[in-house]
């Protein structure tokens, strides 16, 4: 594996902040004061299903301190539940020189299962087989990036893939098919354009494992 980037998510749920999109930017905004030039994106997830907006922030691994400091702080500190771990960071746009970029879905399953399901779980080593054999040639084209939020070296937290469609209703149709759901419900999000750079789908489920628990994710 390549450098690692920390990812941070917050997803919303219809109801507990009074005003959405204003506590989201705010929280945006601190996490561009907390990180500063370490900062690669910080950016809303738009909301598909009536679940509630999120956000994404990606910082370099050095700044792994600064993300905790901005979970205790955030104006979304008791309100939101957190995932957090490291990703290669050459899935990732440099806002610094890359320009434009895909804008698509983003498709997210965050297990909240305590402890999380090892990677060797018969569970898990199908998910990897099926997403392998059909899934990834099913979203074909459409693949920006994808990989597996991990809890350590060993457990599996979730998944994420990032891919474009047509329509909503295409969106919705590729992110129902994802085999990760059989872990935990999947949540369909709007992903702005520059966040994710487009890769090739992953050769093998070996490509599953990465960031090593740098960034931790906690509980």
């Amino acid at each position: 594996m390549g450098k690692t980037a920390c990812l941070l998510i917050h997803l919303g749920a219809p109801g507990p902040l009074e005003s959405p999109e204003e506590e989201t930017e705010q929280h945006l905004l601190m996490a561009r004061e907390l990180v500063g030039d370490a900062l690669l994106h910080a950016v809303a997830l738009g909301d598909v299903d009536g679940f509630g907006a999120g956000a994404l922030v990606v910082a370099e691994k050095q700044a792994a301190k600064d993300l905790q400091s901005l979970i205790d702080r955030s104006p979304l500190a008791s309100l939101c539940r957190w995932w957090r771990a490291g990703v290669d960071r050459s899935l990732f746009c440099d806002p610094r020189t890359d320009q434009g970029g895909v804008e698509g879905f983003l498709e997210l399953v965050l297990d909240p299962a305590d402890p999380p399901v090892p990677f060797d779980d018969p569970t898990v080593v199908g998910i990897m087989q099926d997403q392998h054999a059909w899934y990834l040639s099913l979203v074909g084209p459409r693949h920006i990036t994808c990989g597996a939020f991990i809890a350590d070296a060993v457990r599996a937290a979730g998944s994420f893939i990032a891919f474009s469609a047509s329509s909503t209703q295409e969106a919705r149709w590729l992110a129902a098919l994802d085999p990760w759901r059989r872990v935990a419900p999947g949540r369909l999000m709007r992903l702005p354009a520059g966040v994710f750079s487009r890769q090739a789908p992953p050769a093998g489920p070996g490509t599953q494992r990465m960031g090593s628990g740098i960034c931790g994710l906690p509980g």
